[in-house]
Formats: structure tokens, sequence, C-alpha cells
């Protein structure tokens, strides 16, 4: 009687090839956690990206303004979104191209004219359209700064009379700032 209880119970449990529902809850705890982490991670490198892509920006317009500085010769930077989203900035001596830098593709730029500290006007970098910054040699500030060149119509930023521009460099939720003053030619990073 014994062996037939024992072998009836050793034929359940080979029978029984469920789940308990503390089993399930621990699996899907394990991947609530896998995939929160995975979601932080995601965000994390995505707002690195654009603060690396606003540091390529805001080192190529200080390069452009010390060799306007230094070597004499008729310097510009174009900040340039091709037709596949692909940001570049292409640097020109005396009109001829001596390099050109890619920022990378899914990046939206916006051009924000300040004529003080609060009235603004903004410009989009849009796709096969371009901005462009050059330097006086004589005194380092801004000497011209155009959005959209190329375009049906182009917006040349009063820089003599404006404050700021401030380059904000952006994807998904995350952005990166770059402040271009207009009379000292200096930038800054936010």
């Amino acid at each position: 009687m014994i062996r037939k209880r024992r072998h009836s119970i050793q034929k359940q449990l080979q029978l029984n090839k469920g789940f308990t529902l503390v089993e399930l809850l621990v699996v899907i705890a394990i991947m609530a956690i896998v995939i929160g982490g995975s979601a932080i991670g995601v965000s994390v490198i995505s707002r690195g990206n654009v603060k690396k892509a606003g540091n390529f920006v805001y080192t190529e317009i200080n390069n452009l303004r010390s060799q306007t500085l230094t070597v004499n010769a008729d310097w510009k930077l174009d900040i340039v979104k091709d037709t596949d989203g692909t940001c570049r900035l292409v640097t020109y001596k005396n009109d001829v191209q001596t390099e050109s830098k890619t920022i990378g593709k899914g990046y939206n730029i916006t051009i924000s004219d300040y004529a003080n500290s609060s009235d603004k006007t903004d410009y989009a970098v849009d796709s096969d359209k371009k901005a462009t910054v050059t330097y006086t040699r004589s005194s380092g500030r801004v000497g011209s700064f155009v959005v959209n060149a190329g375009a049906s119509r182009s917006d040349k930023l009063d820089v003599n009379n404006n404050l700021k521009a401030v380059i904000t460099i952006s994807r998904g939720s995350h952005s990166y700032d770059v402040t271009v003053w207009y009379s000292t030619g200096k930038l800054s990073l936010s």
C-alpha cells in the first residue's frame, strides 16, 4: 500500500510541469528590472550623444574664431543639414572648403537670434539648408550669421545690434545650447 502511494505521488510530480504563481512573479520582476535598466541606459546614451554634438559645434566655432584672428584669410563655417538628415560642419578658407566634419544623423538644429534678453526669433536649419558664421579679423566679433543660406529666402541675423545667437542641438527630449555672443565673438555652453 505504501508502495502504491509513493508510486502515485511520483507519477503526479512527473505530470505536474506547470509554473507556480511565485515562479511566474519572480520572472516578471526580473524582466521588469532588465527592461527598466535598458531604458535608462538608452536615455543616458542619447543625452551623452547630444552633449557630444554640442561640444563638437562649440569647438569648431571656437576654432573658426581662432583661425580668423591668427591666419590672414577669410574664414567661414557652415552648419549644414543634408537631405538625408546628416548634420555636418564645413569650414572654408577664402571660399575653398578645407574640411567637412559630420555631427551625425537625427539631430535638429535651431538658431535663436536674441535682440535682447527676452525678444528672440527662432530659425530651424532645415533639410538641405545651412547656417553660416563668420568672424571679423580686426576684433574677433561675429561678422555675419546667415540662416538657411541657399534657400529661396535666407535670413541674415543682425549681429551689429542684437545680443546673441543660441544654437540648439537636440535629439528626442535632449538638447544642448551653444551661445555665440555677437559683440565679443565668445562662446558659452549650457
